[in-house]
Parts: C-alpha cells; sequence; structure tokens
C-alpha cells in the first residue's frame, strides 16, 4: 500500500520526518517506523548599486546585481527581472558582465535586464552587471524584481538603487573666420542640478596645454567663479533643485600648429560624489604662414619674427629736405586669412609727445608710407600695436616691419622693427568701455624688452667713419607722452680689451648723437680709445631699471674709393632683460 501527499516547507533548513509505528485492527501495535530527510531551501537575496550616482545627460553609469545564495546546497534556475526607470536605458554596448550563468537579457536601447537558468553555489555570491544610459534629466529610482530558484521557489526579496541624471553641457565658440595661434576661444558650460534637494557643487575645468585660460574671463550666474591659473577654472556654489548655473570664460590659443585637437576637460561633484566628467574639444583651423614649426611667441624680442608690438628705432624727415632726410615706413600682415589693426604712436624723441594713426590691414597685405607725410619734421621712434575693433590690444603675432631711413648728414639704413609677441592668456582685460590698457611687458603679457644694449664692431673716425648711435627708451603713458631716458652708465671697450667708462644723462625719450670725442665721454677720449685701424665695442643701459632699445648708423664718405669703407646700419645688440617696462595707450575705436 502506497500513501502520498504533498508538503510544503515554511521554514529554511533539514527537515527530518520519523513515522510512528505502524498499527492494525487485528495485528495490534507494531515496532515498524522509517525516517525520511528533505532540505528545504530560502531564496536567493539580491542587492544593487550603480557605479555612479551622478551623471551627466546622455552619460552612462554601471548597474551591478548581487545575488547571494544563503543556502548550503546549491541553487539552480535562479530567475529574475529589472526593469528600468523611464529615461534610463541599457546604453550601446550594454557593458554586459555576467557570473550567474544562464541566459541574459539586456538589449541596448531597452529598459529590461533580466536574468533565467541561473546557478549559484551553495553559500555563494555572483553578479550580473550592465551598463545603463541617462537619456532624461531627473533623479532614477530603480527596483528589481522578486528573485526566485528551482530548490526555493519565489522569496520576498527586490532591491532598490538610484542615479540622479544632470544636465550638464560645455560648448566652445571659436573665433569667426578661423582658430590659430593668438585665438580666442569663448567657453560656456550650465550645470543644472536634477537632484530633488538642494546640491553643493564643485565645478573644475583643466585645460590642455596651448590653450590658456584669461584671468577675470570667468563669470557664473549662480556663485563666483575663478580662472586659478592658465588651465584651471573652478566655481564652487550650491544649486537649488532644477537650478542651472551658467559659466563663461575665455581662453586664447598659443603656439599651436594647424589641425591639433584641444580638449577641456570639465568636471562636477554633487555632495561630493563621484566626479561628472564633461569633456569639449576644437580643432585649429587656421593655415600655418608657411611649413615648419611656429616661430616660437616666448622667443625674446628681435627683429627677425612677427609680433603683436612693433617699434621702429628712428624715424625722421625734414620739411626743408625732404629728398634727403626722410623715413619710408613698412608693415606687413603676414597672417593668410585674418585682417589686422595697428594703433602706431609717433613719439617725438626730444620733447616725448605723441601723435598716433590707426592703419588697416587685409591678410598678406603690405602698407608704405613717408614720414614727411604723417609726422613731418618730426625725429623720433615708432610704436605699432595690433587692436581689435574697439582698440584694445590682442595677441596677434602676425605683424612684421622695417624702414628706411636717411638724414642730410649722409646717414642712412634699411633697419628691420623689433618685434615683441604678446603672450597666450597674458593680456589685460579690455573692452568697448575701457579707456586705456596696459602692456606689460613682463614674460606674461609680452615679451620682456631689453636693458642693457651693445653695439660691437664700432668703426676709428681716423679713417672717415662717422657712427650715429640711436637709444629709446620704450615706456611710459601714451595718453600724455613717452618717458625720458635719464641717467646711462656704460663701457667703452677698445681692440685691446680695455674697459672705459663713461655716463650721461638726458631728459629726452630718445638720443641721437655720433660717437666721437665729445660723445661719449670718456678718459681718454674716443679717438684715443679707437685709434685708427681699429675698431672696438660698448655697452650700455640706464642707472634706473629701465627698458632700451636703438639703433647704429655709419656714414663714411670715402665708400666709393676705400675698401674699408661702409654706410650701412642696424638695430643695437641685447645683453640683458627688464620685466619692468609699461606702456599705457589710449583706447580708440580704429576708422576703418
Amino acid at each position: 500500500m502506497v500513501i502520498a501527499v504533498n508538503v510544503t516547507g515554511t521554514t529554511s533548513g533539514v527537515k527530518n520526518n520519523t513515522t510512528d509505528p505502524i498499527t492494525s485492527a487485528n495485528g495490534g501495535t507494531g515496532a515498524t517506523s522509517n525516517t525520511a530527510t528533505v532540505t528545504v531551501a530560502s531564496p536567493p537575496t539580491i542587492t544593487k548599486a550603480f557605479g555612479a550616482t551622478d551623471i551627466a545627460l546622455n552619460q552612462t553609469s554601471s548597474l551591478t546585481l548581487t545575488i547571494t545564495n544563503p543556502n548550503s546546497i546549491a541553487l539552480n534556475g535562479v530567475a529574475v527581472s529589472d526593469t528600468l526607470p523611464g529615461g534610463l536605458v541599457v546604453a550601446t554596448p550594454n557593458g554586459l558582465s555576467n557570473t550567474c550563468g544562464g541566459a541574459v537579457t539586456a538589449t541596448s536601447g531597452t529598459s529590461l535586464v533580466s536574468l533565467t537558468g541561473g546557478a549559484i553555489a551553495a553559500s555563494s555570491s555572483c553578479t550580473l552587471a550592465v551598463t545603463v544610459k541617462g537619456i532624461t534629466p531627473g533623479p532614477k529610482v530603480n527596483t528589481t524584481g522578486i528573485i526566485t530558484a528551482t530548490e526555493s521557489g519565489p522569496g520576498t526579496t527586490s532591491n532598490t538603487a538610484g542615479v540622479t541624471v544632470h544636465p550638464i553641457t560645455i560648448d566652445l565658440a571659436d573665433p569667426a573666420i578661423c582658430l590659430g595661434p593668438g585665438g580666442v576661444v569663448g567657453v560656456t558650460a550650465t550645470v543644472t542640478n536634477a537632484a530633488l534637494s538642494a546640491q553643493a557643487i564643485n565645478f573644475t575645468a583643466t585645460l590642455p596645454p596651448g590653450l590658456a585660460a584669461i584671468p577675470g574671463t570667468c563669470a557664473s550666474t549662480v556663485g563666483t567663479c575663478s580662472v586659478v591659473n592658465s588651465s584651471t577654472v573652478t566655481l564652487a556654489t550650491t544649486l537649488s533643485p532644477g537650478q542651472t548655473a551658467t559659466i563663461t570664460y575665455n581662453a586664447q590659443l598659443g603656439d599651436v600648429p594647424a589641425g591639433t585637437t584641444l580638449c577641456i576637460n570639465s568636471q562636477v561633484t554633487f555632495e561630493g560624489g563621484t566626479p561628472v566628467a564633461v569633456t569639449a574639444c576644437t580643432t585649429v583651423n587656421c593655415p600655418a604662414a608657411g611649413p615648419g614649426v611656429i616661430f616660437p611667441s616666448t622667443s625674446e624680442l628681435n627683429d627677425q619674427k612677427a609680433g603683436s608690438v612693433l617699434v621702429y628705432n628712428i624715424y625722421t624727415s625734414s620739411p626743408s629736405l625732404p629728398n634727403l632726410q626722410n623715413s619710408a615706413i613698412n608693415m606687413t600682415n603676414t597672417h593668410p586669412q585674418l585682417s589686422a589693426l595697428a594703433h602706431i604712436f609717433f613719439i617725438d624723441g626730444t620733447t616725448c609727445s605723441l601723435a598716433d594713426k590707426f592703419i588697416c590691414l587685409s591678410p598678406n597685405q603690405t602698407v608704405s608710407f613717408l614720414a614727411s607725410d604723417l609726422d613731418p619734421g618730426t625725429t623720433g621712434y615708432l610704436v605699432a600695436v595690433a587692436v581689435n575693433e574697439n582698440g584694445c590690444p590682442i595677441n596677434f603675432n602676425y605683424l612684421i616691419g622695417d624702414e628706411y631711413v636717411k638724414f642730410a648728414s649722409g646717414h642712412a639704413a634699411s633697419l628691420k622693427a623689433e618685434a615683441i609677441s604678446a603672450l597666450a592668456g597674458g593680456l589685460p582685460l579690455c573692452d568697448a568701455s575701457s579707456q586705456t590698457a596696459l602692456l606689460a611687458f613682463d614674460n606674461i603679457s609680452y615679451n620682456a624688452l631689453p636693458r642693457v644694449l651693445a653695439a660691437d664692431g664700432i668703426p676709428d673716425r681716423a679713417n672717415g667713419n662717422n657712427t650715429l648711435l640711436v637709444i629709446n627708451r620704450i615706456d611710459g603713458n601714451f595718453t600724455e607722452g613717452g618717458s625720458p631716458i635719464g641717467s646711462i652708465f656704460g663701457q667703452l671697450f677698445n681692440a685691446e680689451e680695455q674697459s672705459h667708462s663713461f655716463s650721461f644723462q638726458t631728459p629726452n625719450c630718445q638720443l641721437v648723437s655720433t660717437l666721437s670725442n665729445d660723445f661719449p665721454r670718456t678718459s681718454p677720449r674716443f679717438e684715443t680709445v679707437i685709434t685708427g685701424g681699429k675698431t672696438g665695442w660698448m655697452k650700455f643701459g640706464g642707472t634706473a631699471d629701465i627698458a632700451l632699445l636703438g639703433a647704429r648708423i655709419n656714414f663714411n664718405l670715402n665708400v666709393g674709393a676705400s675698401p674699408e669703407a661702409f654706410n650701412q646700419g642696424r638695430n643695437l645688440h641685447k645683453l640683458t632683460l627688464t620685466r619692468a617696462a609699461r606702456l599705457t595707450i589710449p583706447i580708440i575705436p580704429p576708422g576703418c
């Protein structure tokens, strides 16, 4: 005889079942009984977690389900279904990782993650992980379904985790025509708090080498942002639920070749959590001036490179003798696509007063003009500053220049303009409301300027040489005039390396004087130091920390008769530098 019944385990564990002795109506009570054992399994448990609990809109996070078997026996047929909340879907690629066995459903772009037929060893755990993407903003609360197993049937365990999707954007606005060295990139970042409570946020933008954040340009609609240095912009504030902070700042391109891609990496933390990273990139697309490596803007000023400021060491003209004493000034915009605006200042070397003019150059254009046409009857030096449509100084290291100068005395030379580069991220704040701008030659805004100058190969006077020395002080407030040279100390050396010191003082902005027994005053005098058939050299600088530039021009009547006689000139050598020089210029919109 067989008796069968169904039993249900109401608690987990090993269940021992022993029958009572068997009795019968005609046989009485027997001694026979029997024992059977069955194990009742507990359902598996589940926990879940998002790898990042804050993400940006359209960014991803990992979702990990951890399933634990609490039993001393293996579980089979493990199954669970997880339907993602609205606005959260399985990413592409789905990043699937599974140690639970069985079959997993996790189709990219859908909201279902499920496991069937899984197997977990006794007292072990397994994981199922996928990558999910936030496609709508806001908090996303995700609860799994009930987990089951063949040995335990359905349990009551599910688990909940949450992720918040915040709208965060970064936009780079390049110059209208093309982006090249010196070009300014406008950066706009927005951060929205999509949580249901106020959140303390920390925003940090990290700029790559070659792209420098411009100090003083950062503004935010919430809180106060800061350009910490050329590569870092920060904002720390608190956003209410649904509130947006819009952060704007400017960055300037350095000496970066065409075709280079530069990326700004921005990170935001909410309540000190895992940083949310957003990246925006731009590509340098202005054509270079020619093949080869870019001439570095950080190279010290010289007359062989292009720059944003040009200094012409001498210009002159004579109203009565314009054919004998005059200067032809030349300026060229070497950029193949961008136009140039130059504010030109004519500094009277004697009075330090000035006149000014604007020159507008289209791409690849050169212009020439006579000093007698623009500033007749004046001897001095000329400074040209690259400016924008408001008249503010800009980084535009594409100007070159030179000049032909002649004096009624016979001195004549072709001199190149000294070029000074603007440096990325260093120019002062200036806009249409500014009255003046300060040009600092400090190796931060512009190249440093010379403090000590030298003239070598100074010829003797005994063989008819007449050397004209030109010294300029580059400093001053150009709304009023230039600064005087003041006191100079120097040394004159003969061919035997003997040194003879000298000093002089002048209230002028420019010194133009012939080297002779009268200047500079040495003991013994000039013609005794540099004797017939010999040459010498000299070096000099201000007794104060001032910036000087200059030139020397030689004239010899015997140039057609003697192989040792030469006419011409060149700019002076630079031996040491100063970072103290400053120019203040007026801000006037160009009339072109």
